[in-house]
């Protein structure tokens, strides 16, 4: 699946767009910062509700396919804006973690 197939499947917000034929091969739920940088894999989606800039910085150095913000959480300007410059897809759920995770398991994520 894609980062434009997800946002077609879920209808959730895409407050910034990065590659949208990005693949995405799998899922990471954390927001531990240090541990997602330990342990996630490349091009995965990843599922948090940290909305600050450190989140950009991680998911461009994991090279996440896209990153999704539950709770319908958004991001402040500074790290809007470090998401456009890094080229970072980022989605939001209106869901909680729990029903986020169960939607992106039904979609075979």
């Amino acid at each position: 699946m894609t980062v434009l197939e997800l946002t077609q499947l879920t209808h959730w917000t895409m407050i910034n767009s990065g590659p949208l034929e990005a693949p995405i091969e799998g899922v990471y739920v954390g927001d531990l910062l240090s541990y997602v940088m330990g342990n996630a894999k490349p091009q995965q989606a990843w599922v948090t509700m940290q909305t600050h800039q450190n989140v950009i910085a991680i998911a461009s150095l994991k090279e996440f396919s896209v990153l999704i913000l539950i709770d319908g959480n958004s991001m402040d300007e500074e790290a809007l804006q470090s998401a456009r410059d890094n080229d970072i897809s980022i989605l939001v759920s209106p869901l909680p973690a729990y029903e986020t995770i169960q939607k992106l398991v039904q979609l075979g994520l």
